[in-house]
């Protein structure tokens, strides 16, 4: 006899289900689902038994009693709409989720109008990051009822992992409106703020998700990542500590810690983080894909060069072309005539991994690479190249495929066999001959200039350095500007710095590489002017951030992959007064 009881235990079905919906009421779940149990071994028919059952297995957290009995329910009611809803809910605990989309998709066959089955659907599909479909799912609970908070929340959700950050702002604003409290909502509005660079409102935003929600993991992971776009890494670590504490299987909480170390240059660290993910989830592409960078920071290359190729999970990446192709793994692989090196990434990588292809060829093999447009007239220089396509036309039949930055692993290139045999590019004798005469007769060095690179690339606000810090170089040496976009906020600076500004005059890299073939010196940030630079065997500068990019490794001045090339570090992150300072000597004794 349960405490509160007096008098005989029932016996029958209905009583004892009664009974259990009262402990449920009042909280006393494991008391209630032994009710259900003796209600349903009384009547093994009472639906509403098994109903309530599942129910309170899943407060419980016991999501597989849960299915099972919904499954029961729905034998013995099989057109009941909500019973095949709940018995989704129970499968999207269990992560089964192609089994939980089924029976939201039979709810809403059953019941168009059940609005919750159509918002459950909809946050299955993100979840499988099928996030058109998605919105459109979150749209349709909503125009059954509009009033409805979770589905402006799922509806936002989608929207942020599609980056439409505006929007998806707009989705959570009206879920909070609904539901002040609503903690989800308040930190997945902190990711769409995050996207739209409203960093300290993003803050502010999971912060207020905490505070409704200490325990949500979410809110802590997001904060994390605002403070991180800030900079302010340790401060991130913490949150990300605090995921981990909450949840310690939490995949991104260890991803997003890992990457917090890395940046704190605590790189051994960040892989045993990188590590804990992969433990949670053996293929996370994710995971890989940082574990990778921080090995081939650290030198690392044939781990690092085994996990780089998990990049294609990544939805950071493009998909991978020509897959119609079988792959080329170096050789090993069976006869091939004619392979395709195709670009990925970047200009620079393209420039960097080009290198390859007269290796490839000395195997016996004709080369056919595909480039990115703009680079095709410069890498016309290349040796080793059978042909030369540009991305997006049709490349001629070959026998077999292989990316630009697979290479490395295909032919087995660690530190000691890094091929940088220089040059590999070249420029034009005509055009560099045309470009002497206009540069004319000079005294002081001549010196190529580059502050900034594009800013879709989405880590350039640490690269990029505003112009007007270049002011103490400019005394020392002839500059020449040779970027051909230039941020507004460095106009002003570069029409009073002196330099000569060759925007209008640099039609593509033919006349780019022309150029600077004509120049003593290149100071660049991590551009594809530097690699270009570096390719054709010149003098480079590169300005690096505090974290850089995997190929320049760490501590060290020099790069084995391009031998002319000297490396300038910030030693605090976004400072990059220390590095002009060091620019400024290096220039002195370089014009000595």
């Amino acid at each position: 006899m349960s405490a509160g009881t007096a008098g005989i235990e029932p016996r029958d079905g209905a009583t004892l289900h009664a009974r259990g919906v009262m402990c449920c009421q009042q909280g006393r779940l494991r008391e209630g689902v032994r009710y259900f149990r003796q209600a349903l071994e009384a009547s093994p028919a009472l639906w509403t038994a098994w109903c309530d059952l599942g129910s309170a297995c899943g407060e419980l957290g016991e999501h597989g009693s849960a299915v099972c009995a919904f499954d029961a329910a729905i034998a013995l009611r099989p057109e009941d709409a909500g019973l095949h809803n709940s018995r989704g809910v129970a499968l999207t605990r269990l992560k089964r989720r192609t089994e939980a989309l089924a029976s939201f998709e039979r709810a809403i066959e059953l019941s168009p109008s059940c609005e919750r089955a159509w918002n459950n659907r909809a946050g299955v599909l993100i979840e499988l990051q099928r996030h058109l479909e998605a919105v459109e799912c979150a749209g349709c609970a909503l125009s059954l009822r509009p009033d409805y908070p979770q589905a402006h929340n799922n509806q936002g959700s989608a929207l942020n992992a599609q980056r439409k950050y505006e929007e998806a702002l707009q989705c959570f604003d009206r879920a909070i409106a609904l539901a002040p409290d609503f903690a989800a909502a308040w930190a997945n509005r902190a990711t769409a703020l995050a996207g739209l660079k409203r960093l300290p409102e993003a803050v502010s935003s999971a912060e207020h998700a905490i505070a409704i929600a200490p325990g949500s993991v979410q809110a802590h992971l997001n904060r994390g990542v605002a403070l991180a776009d800030l900079y302010r890494h340790r401060e991130a670590l913490e949150c990300f500590d605090w995921a981990i504490a909450l949840d310690p299987h939490s995949l991104q909480g260890h991803i997003n810690r890992g990457s917090a170390l890395s940046y704190l240059q605590r790189h051994e660290e960040a892989i045993e983080s990188f590590d804990r993910a992969l433990q949670v989830d053996t293929g996370d592409a994710g995971a890989l894909h940082n574990r990778a960078l921080s090995r081939l920071l650290l030198g690392r290359l044939e781990q690092g060069w085994r996990d780089w190729e998990h990049r294609w999970a990544s939805p950071d990446f493009e998909p991978a072309r020509h897959s119609h192709l079988s792959r080329w793994n170096g050789p090993d692989s069976p006869p091939a005539r004619r392979v395709l090196l195709w670009c990925e990434q970047g200009l620079g990588d393209t420039l960097h991994f080009c290198r390859y292809a007269p290796m490839v060829q000395a195997l016996g093999v004709e080369v056919v690479l595909e480039v990115q447009a703009p680079l095709e007239p410069v890498l016309r220089t290349l040796q080793g190249v059978s042909q030369l396509v540009r991305q997006g036309e049709p490349p001629p039949a070959c026998d077999a495929q292989i990316p630009l930055m697979s290479l490395p692993l295909a032919l087995g290139t660690d530190l000691s066999t890094i091929p940088a045999s220089i040059p590999y590019l070249h420029a034009d004798p005509h055009r560099s001959g045309l470009w002497k005469q206009r540069l004319g007769a000079r005294v002081a060095p001549s010196v190529g200039l580059v502050c900034s690179g594009g800013p879709a690339y989405r880590n350039d606000r640490s690269r990029s350095v505003p112009l007007r810090l270049f002011q103490p170089l400019f005394g020392a040496a002839d500059f020449y500007l040779l970027q051909t976009e230039v941020r507004s906020s460095d106009e002003a600076d570069l029409a009073a710095s002196g330099i000569r500004d060759l925007r209008h005059e640099l039609k593509d890299f033919r006349d780019t590489a022309a150029l600077i073939g004509c120049l003593d010196l290149v100071i660049s940030v991590d551009t594809a002017v530097a690699h270009l630079t570096g390719a054709m065997g010149r003098p480079v500068w590169i300005l690096l951030p505090r974290v850089p990019d995997w190929r320049w490794m760490l501590d060290r001045d020099d790069s084995p992959w391009y031998p002319t090339a000297s490396l300038f570090r910030q030693a605090r992150a976004g400072d990059w007064s220390c590095v002009i300072s060091s620019v400024v000597e290096a220039l002195k004794s370089f014009r000595a």
